[in-house]
């Protein structure tokens, strides 16, 4: 955060932390004898997550995260500046909502900041970028899904005749890409359980138009987390990585599934009345798109 301003010196900074060690409930990780991140609780606030710049994305702030709500039976609050966009995505992954603005004026550094909270008892769900080792994962989620969000809308025989073996070859490639395209995953007990995708829209009309459109591809649960707000965190986690440039995100949507039609209502979706029939393994249905227009405050987050 090198836009913040430098308060106290080094030494006001060493008082200050023995203060806070004194009073709180803390973890570390060390690596060779060297800390390399800290957390520390109190009173029901996550009042420090550091790591350093070397050791962030290694998964040592996901390992102090685990420990800091390990055994809670109460919310967990934190508060992170506005800009700081990474570390609230980071919170966001980990179940964690943001519930609060301020104008800043009632920090010292004067810098607006954003109470986030993780509610009691939320299931330990880590949500991160996929890798091509999710392939398998992320395909058996894929047909899972199928099987029971479509039921009643395609025909038994051909859901049932579904092989996540088949989507395997089209996972693997697209992990395997550096495109635009984002793929979450949703993992609990070190299993996919759940997976969203989002990236540049692909219809015509939209691709013609003089702002820049998304599309969300997917969200894809087992069936278990129905209900549970995953598809929330995924759709969540996956808006904070599209591009500030964007201006609305595009999906589609068997017309009878209203389950989901109704999520996506729920997230700020409507539809914007265009429908076609498509094929889905070999069985003519009709689809209609939603859009979502990305909010200003939206486009910074």
């Amino acid at each position: 955060m090198p836009w913040l301003p430098i308060l106290h010196s080094p030494e006001e900074d060493i008082v200050f932390f023995a203060s806070e060690l004194a009073t709180s409930a803390g973890w570390r990780v060390d690596v060779d004898g060297q800390i390399v991140g800290f957390a520390l609780c109190r009173d029901g606030w996550l009042n420090h997550l550091y790591v350093l710049p070397e050791w962030q994305g290694r998964a040592v702030g996901t390992q102090l995260l685990r420990q800091a709500v390990a055994g809670r039976d109460e919310s967990l609050d934190l508060w992170v500046f506005e800009r700081n966009a990474a570390a609230r995505r980071f919170y966001r992954d980990h179940g964690f909502m943001e519930v609060e603005g301020t104008d800043g004026s009632g920090n010292e550094e004067r810098e607006p900041d954003v109470r986030m909270r993780r509610p009691a008892r939320t299931p330990w769900l880590l949500i991160r970028e996929a890798g091509p080792d999710d392939a398998e994962g992320i395909a058996r989620v894929h047909v899972a899904s199928w099987q029971g969000a479509y039921r009643g809308l395609l025909a038994p025989d051909l859901l049932a005749g579904l092989d996540w073996r088949d989507r395997l070859p089209r996972w693997q490639t697209l992990l395997a890409e550096a495109g635009p395209v984002r793929v979450l995953v949703a993992e609990a007990g070190g299993q996919v359980v759940g997976f969203c995708s989002v990236g540049p829209a692909r219809d015509e009309d939209l691709m013609r138009r003089p702002e820049n459109w998304y599309e969300l591809y997917s969200i894809y649960l087992v069936q278990e987390q129905w209900g549970s707000g995953l598809g929330r965190r995924l759709w969540a986690s996956a808006r904070s990585r599209i591009p500030s440039e964007v201006a609305a995100v595009s999906l589609w949507v068997l017309e009878g599934n209203m389950r989901a039609r109704a999520f996506y209502e729920r997230q700020g979706f409507q539809p914007d009345g265009r429908r076609e029939t498509t094929t889905r393994v070999g069985q003519d249905v009709p689809e209609i798109r939603y859009a979502w227009p990305v909010p200003i405050s939206a486009r910074t987050a």
